[in-house]
């Protein structure tokens, strides 16, 4: 075995079923090494590799200044005594976050889930983003705030973060979560730098390429991983909104919230969940079931189930939970809602009520024109783009323009393609 290679790390997956996870020595606040194998775990400044690489941990300087949250354990004190079956990890998760955020119970129970996934999220091919959205004074940055407490290797960015800035800090996070806090939706449609982020960290393996320097050389980053954003509006970009856990935001009622996050008691019982949360880590990161089904999902959509069977999974669920199968509703229905107010939505629309009145030979530009005189905007090339995707047959051009044949279209085609929307 020769060791001809070194790597600093925040943590790491590798063969074998070894995790390497860096851990805060709450005395020294030194930095160590969390190294968990089929034989057990072991305490270590360094761990050399079956295949011969050192790892160290990450520099303390580089922690602070990355601003990264990462679990403080005594060196003496071992994680086992922080072992937990999920469900009541769960329910001590649930009980948190109650005394600091007003939420109903169902919205409680599905943070309370995603904070877990977020210690697991890699052990899968795509993660779903969680999202606060409502009105200033609503205790959207107040959930992310508590949020960066529970969750795995997390990073906090606030609104005034240039594109520039969001791309250093998925290098630094190390594939840990991003809290994105009241994200600017100036521009968020496909082509805003934020949103390729987004759009391009919900699936294992999707690069994204910025050019940088002088010569602008080409710099991969690699932004897969969870991600929380609060905001006051929905993305312009209907694929992104698809990939969102959506919690809507309301002025709390309650006197009982308590306002201190920078009491001693708080960061006691952060540093209590995190030990427990970092020994759900390593204790059922590879013992999760990766193809267990839920039958009772599978009447939805294709995206819809990406966003929930993960955390399913990651809950140890044998079937879904009546709290989840509400929250799977719910989602699905906004989402429906959604999509029949987008531009493609509308243009679905117009082609049903079209082919009900028995036209079948259309142009884009008729059906641009019955949406604006219900007071919507849609171009005739959106409406183009939208029968083409629908696989609609273009007939030969006349000095109006180009009609589409509309005889071979089916309702549960135009359904169909609501998925296609989504997906892309």
């Amino acid at each position: 075995m020769s060791l001809n290679k070194s790597e600093k790390v925040m943590g790491v997956v590798l063969p074998e079923n070894t995790l390497v996870e860096e851990v805060i020595n709450p005395a020294t606040k030194e930095p160590y090494l969390l190294v968990s194998t089929d034989a057990g775990i072991q305490v270590c400044d360094e761990w050399i590799s079956p295949s011969g690489v050192r790892y160290h941990p990450m520099d303390v300087d580089f922690i602070d200044q990355s601003r990264v949250s990462l679990p403080e354990l005594d060196p003496i004190d071992h994680i086992s005594n922080y072992d937990l079956i999920p469900s009541e990890l769960h329910k001590e998760i649930r009980l948190f976050i109650r005394q600091y955020v007003d939420l109903d119970p169902l919205d409680e129970y599905l943070v309370a889930a995603y904070a877990m996934h977020t210690w697991v999220y890699d052990r899968f091919e795509k993660v779903p983003y969680l999202r606060f959205i409502g009105l200033p004074g609503t205790g959207k940055s107040r959930a992310l705030r508590v949020l960066r407490s529970l969750c795995y290797r997390s990073m906090l960015l606030n609104a005034n973060l240039s594109d520039a800035g969001v791309f250093r800090s998925v290098g630094r996070n190390d594939h840990g979560t991003l809290l994105f806090d009241e994200m600017n939706m100036q521009y968020s449609g496909k082509t805003s730098s934020i949103v390729k982020v987004l759009n391009g960290g919900y699936e294992r393996g999707s690069n994204i390429v910025r050019c940088e320097g002088e010569n602008y050389l080409p710099k991969y980053f690699d932004p897969f991983g969870p991600k929380i954003i609060s905001h006051n509006q929905r993305f312009h970009d209907e694929a992104l909104e698809s990939r969102l856990l959506s919690i809507k935001m309301h002025a709390t009622r309650r006197t009982d919230i308590n306002e201190q996050l920078t009491s001693p008691d708080y960061f006691k019982q952060v540093h209590h969940l995190q030990r427990h949360l970092l020994s759900f880590r390593l204790r059922s990161f590879f013992k999760i079931d990766m193809v267990r089904r839920y039958a009772e999902l599978d009447k939805y959509s294709p995206r819809t189930k990406e966003l929930y069977i993960p955390i399913l999974r990651s809950q140890f669920c044998d079937t879904v939970p009546s709290e989840i199968a509400e929250l799977v509703q719910r989602h699905a229905l906004a989402l429906s809602d959604a999509l029949a107010l987008s531009p493609e939505g509308m243009v679905k629309t117009a082609i049903v009520q079209l082919v009900d009145q028995g036209k079948m030979r259309v142009y884009p530009g008729q059906i641009s024109n019955m949406l604006s005189h219900d007071g919507f905007a849609v171009s005739s090339r959106m409406v183009g783009e939208t029968m083409n995707l629908l696989g609609l047959r273009r007939l030969t051009r006349d000095s109006h323009g180009i009609p589409y044949d509309l005889t071979s279209i089916k309702r549960e085609d135009l359904a169909d393609h609501n998925d296609q929307i989504l997906m892309n």
